[in-house]
């Protein structure tokens, strides 16, 4: 923080401007210290908020044993995660984690409070802890904690100034999740439209007599599996949705197949090399990597077969959908070299043309309702690939 301030601010230290206590933890070898009577505040009550009450509390005897905080005081958790913070409401006893600035009538407890939520004020406390596994500020290192001082009728106005701006925020966020709740409302029913071929209705007026026509697609498709008929019977499409001219119900089976990787054991993995895709590695419509395994280069010769390419379509098969949406991804060049395992399902389509229009269907309502159908287990739900 820079060390020039306004004109009629002046620096201070917290222990030239207030009087501060560490707290205590009344005796649990008995019992009877502990009740309703008084809360009694630990480091994780403290969350940069007002204190109303607390998980566990102290009995009249206990309070008598405990040190007391009165309403309005700031905490501050001073032993293990350094700077949380918290402001009472009431009077509360509070353990020996923490360090308390007690209310004063001559500055705002609020400005107080904010402030020692600032980056600031948290990187000095650990600038400040002793050089131990377990990181702590002591009283005395506490009260050298240099505070910034405006007028009391400027810090009220400071005060008023930063609840204005956090409510605005909190109101920002509660809109931010209100759009991206409706966001994926919206992205569902433009997958649903595109899947009846509503959006492009007038794309087919306009070219009408110039699309290629489905049954030649189909043909292609023929010439690569190993089924002869890529048609539904009457029953099977009475119990599907209408879709347009020229469009044409098929199985999945009849325009690809689908491979999945090796169960390679943690003995053959490796500090570098080729990553290993697994389950974790399949997202929402991507690719992750926040867990990565490695097997060694020399595999690249040996399992050929599962090396995986650019543009592969990959699909967890355990616990495919998780809150409505499918774990399904595109290989892309920055995924590679790397290798499949076991339970990813890998596209193998007979036709590559159609490789994006089925990456959107599988992602779409009906597809991932179809699925969610076909999925078999309770505790850990899969599909294998005849269903």
């Amino acid at each position: 923080m820079n060390g020039e301030l306004p004109n009629g601010w002046v620096w201070s230290k917290v222990g030239d401007l207030f009087e501060t206590i560490t707290g205590n933890t009344p005796s649990k070898k008995d019992p009877s210290n502990y009740g309703n009577y008084t809360p009694f505040v630990k480091p994780p009550e403290l969350n940069n908020s007002l204190i109303f009450e607390a998980k566990d509390g102290l009995s009249k005897k206990g309070t008598k044993l405990a040190r007391i905080l009165p309403p309005n005081s700031v905490l501050v958790s001073c032993i293990g995660i350094l700077g949380k913070t918290g402001m009472n409401s009431l009077p509360v006893a509070f353990n020996q984690q923490i360090n308390a600035i007690i209310y004063s009538k001559n500055t705002n407890s609020k400005y107080v409070f904010y402030y020692f939520q600032s980056t600031y004020v948290k990187e000095l406390l650990y600038s400040l802890s002793s050089a131990t596994t377990v990181p702590i500020v002591n009283k005395s290192k506490f009260e050298t904690i240099p505070i910034p001082l405006p007028p009391l009728a400027e810090q009220q106005r400071i005060v008023n100034k930063i609840d204005e701006l956090f409510t605005n925020l909190d109101k920002g966020i509660e809109s931010l999740e209100d759009v991206k709740s409706k966001l994926k409302v919206y992205r569902q029913a433009i997958l649903k439209y595109a899947m009846e071929g509503k959006l492009t209705e007038r794309w087919r007026e306009e070219n009408k007599g110039k699309i290629e026509s489905t049954s030649i697609l189909l043909e292609k498709m023929k010439q690569k599996s190993i089924k002869t008929n890529l048609k539904l019977n009457t029953i099977e499409l009475s119990a599907l949705p209408e879709i347009p001219l020229p469009w044409k119900w098929v199985k999945l089976q009849d325009i690809m197949d689908m491979s999945s990787g090796k169960a390679f054991k943690k003995a053959e993995y490796s500090g570098e090399g080729l990553r290993l895709l697994q389950i974790s590695n399949v997202s929402f419509g991507m690719i992750k990597w926040d867990n990565i395994e490695y097997l060694p280069f020399e595999y690249e010769s040996s399992y050929q077969d599962l090396l995986l390419k650019e543009g592969d379509i990959l699909m967890a098969l355990n616990r495919p959908i998780l809150n409505g949406e499918l774990k399904i991804g595109i290989v892309k060049g920055k995924d590679l070299p790397s290798i499949l395992y076991q339970r990813v399902g890998r596209f193998d389509l007979f036709c590559k043309e159609i490789k994006d229009y089925l990456f959107y269907y599988c992602r779409s309502p009906f597809f991932i309702n179809k699925l969610k159908s076909s999925l078999q287990g309770v505790d850990q739900p899969f599909i294998n690939k005849s269903r």
